[in-house]
């Protein structure tokens, strides 16, 4: 299945990737398809699965390729392993436990902890 997730869908959901050349958006968005299986995710999810995915490449790029800065050094980057606390503006949070987000790669970026909320929720234990 094609994803309708194209540079300029991208642009326009996560505004923050604006100024961002479209072929590296493009670069980001077929990575994303080759991770993101649309038959285990569905007609219903596989582009939300697609979008997530290229918007956590998208900023782990970022964070790689600050200019005189090593990767575990970047200003942005979050070490990986258990999220135990996060702040977005004015709101912080912290967990007992990380959860979901123990020891996952893509808990690194808020585009990868929002990825593996939506997979949880796509792949939650089915109940009889």
């Amino acid at each position: 299945m094609a994803t309708s997730i194209d540079a300029q869908a991208l642009k326009t959901r996560a505004t923050v990737f604006a100024e961002v050349p479209d072929c590296d958006v493009n670069a980001a968005i077929d990575e994303a398809v080759r991770w993101v299986d649309d038959v285990a995710w569905g007609p219903s999810h596989y582009d939300d699965g697609v979008f997530y995915f290229a918007c956590h490449v998208l900023t782990e790029n970022a964070m790689l390729n600050l200019e005189g800065m090593t990767p575990a050094g970047s200003a942005g980057s979050v070490p990986a392993g258990p999220i135990t606390q996060e702040r977005i503006l004015t709101w912080s949070a912290s967990y007992a436990t990380a959860g979901a987000f123990e020891d996952d790669a893509l808990s690194t970026t808020a585009w990868g902890r929002r990825f593996i909320a939506r997979r949880d929720l796509v792949f939650s234990p089915r109940s009889l």
